[in-house]
């Protein structure tokens, strides 16, 4: 079977295809909460980078990661523009290249799974599964991290969220990205494929049941505890009229 067909090869459409398969990812996180997504588009760029040179997926990843980045964070142009007070021309342009340099990180970390994990055995399952979770990892920690739009925020009100106290946002992305690959390897009639998607059943049944466990439970005396905060509106926090000794 030829999955996904002509878009999994270089040129053009396939990457028109990873931008909107990234731009559709940030709908799977609230407040559209449209979670299957959160396995849909791993899956497609799977297949859209599964026949690539190295070089040719870096470019494909980094075109997922402006969808994805352009759609889901493009809201700090609003924090440049009206919490910075910069122009608005100068506010768009730092935001695209914001998100045109975060692009970067799948496009490294994918470029590397094409490179070294992709034709090894397990390649396209525990392959692409680790390169989706350490990438996460890595923009999240490096340069401080941007920790945005992680996979497995999508599960907060889905199947998986009985795995968050146990393995976290990036386990349950862990989880997200294994069954995007099982799926792919079960659509392409590739070995391995049913047990893969068997697996992956498994951990997507064991989520509910986790949810019903109490993990942490109350001890000692009960506190009573007050939090008070100040309804002031950002531009007059920052306002300088307010701030004149400053």
């Amino acid at each position: 079977m030829n999955f996904p067909g002509r878009l999994a090869g270089p040129g053009i459409a396939g990457h028109a295809a990873a931008l909107l398969a990234g731009a559709l990812l940030p709908a799977a996180l609230a407040p559209f909460d449209i979670w299957p997504l959160a396995v849909l588009c791993p899956l497609a760029l799977l297949a859209l980078l599964r026949h690539l040179r190295p070089g040719a997926a870096a470019l494909r990843a980094w075109s997922f990661g402006v969808g994805m980045f352009g759609t889901g964070a493009s809201w700090v142009y609003v924090s440049i523009h009206q919490y910075g007070s910069a122009p608005v021309p100068l506010a768009g342009v730092l935001t695209l290249l914001f998100c045109l340099g975060l692009a970067l990180f799948p496009a490294f970390t994918f470029w590397a799974w094409a490179r070294w994990l992709r034709e090894r055995p397990g390649g396209v399952l525990f392959g692409f599964t680790a390169a989706w979770v350490l990438g996460e990892w890595w923009r999240g920690w490096f340069l401080t991290g941007f920790p945005w739009l992680y996979a497995g925020y999508s599960q907060l009100e889905a199947p998986l969220a009985g795995w968050a106290p146990l393995i976290g946002v990036l386990g349950i992305g862990l989880i997200l990205a294994f069954t995007a690959a099982a799926l792919y390897l079960t659509l392409a009639r590739m070995r391995g494929g049913p047990a893969a998607l068997a697996a992956s059943a498994l951990l997507w049944t064991a989520g509910p049941l986790l949810e019903r466990i109490d993990w942490t439970g109350p001890t000692g005396e009960p506190l009573s505890v007050a939090m008070v905060q100040g309804n002031i509106a950002q531009e007059l926090k920052w306002a300088a009229a307010r701030h004149p000794d400053a």
